[in-house]
């Protein structure tokens, strides 16, 4: 069985990934584009434990902001919380949600057990 396959049977893979659904009004969604976006481009180009950060949007409601994040490890992640990107889109995602211009679901978060890289 080749390695990669040995470790998802296992379920030991190391990258970390979290998906994350934004709903947004069409006031917002602009805002909340360029922060996610300025968010992924720094984290890409400054953080080596990031590794995907994408930004889509759902083809059947462009309201619907979707985040896909994919990190070397756990701790990766955790440095990226810590990031000067992290925290001003966490400002302008707390705005959104406090003045009731979207929400914000957590879709899943956790060990990526394919690929592995």
């Amino acid at each position: 069985m080749p390695t990669s396959l040995m470790f998802l049977a296992k379920g030991e893979g190391k990258m970390f990934s979290i998906l994350v659904k934004f709903e947004v009004n069409p006031q917002y969604k602009d805002t909340l584009i360029q922060a996610l976006a300025e968010d992924g481009e720094g984290s890409l180009k400054n953080e080596p434990g990031t590794l995907r950060f994408d930004v889509i949007q759902d083809s059947s409601n462009p309201h619907v902001i979707f985040l896909y994040e994919s990190y070397q490890d756990q701790a990766a992640f955790e440095t990226h919380t810590q990031g000067s990107y992290y925290k001003k889109a966490i400002e302008i995602l707390n705005q959104m949600t406090a003045n009731n211009y979207g929400t914000i679901e957590e879709l899943a978060r956790g060990n990526t057990l394919f690929p592995l890289t």
